[in-house]
């Protein structure tokens, strides 16, 4: 199966745009979807300008599962930050406390 890609006349894009997260191609559930995303479309009849839905849908995926992510991440990182603050913030700290400590500051 392949897809072949034609670029349109470049009068007719906008002057916005919008630039494509290469970072997402490493997550393998975004990737997943992805590949669905482009089957379903290739193999709707329905649609007569697959190209520009696919473009349209890979944007509004794009941007949802970036934002998803980043909700994650910003997550974690107050996990790992809150459990820094309650091995720093002990009074009689152990040496099992301080290796923790140790072991989160990286993070």
């Amino acid at each position: 199966m392949s897809l072949c890609v034609k670029p349109q006349n470049k009068e007719l894009h906008s002057n916005k745009y919008w630039k494509f997260n290469s970072s997402l191609l490493e997550n393998k559930d975004y990737c997943q979807k992805m590949k669905s995303l482009i089957i379903d479309i290739l193999n709707s009849e329905e649609l007569t300008t697959k190209w520009e839905f696919l473009e349209y849908k890979v944007h509004q995926l794009s941007i949802s599962f970036s934002k998803h992510d980043q909700k994650e991440l910003q997550s974690k990182e107050l996990d790992t930050l809150t459990q820094l603050q309650s091995y720093c913030n002990k009074p009689d700290p152990s040496a099992e406390d301080g290796q923790k400590r140790l072991s989160l500051q990286p993070k």
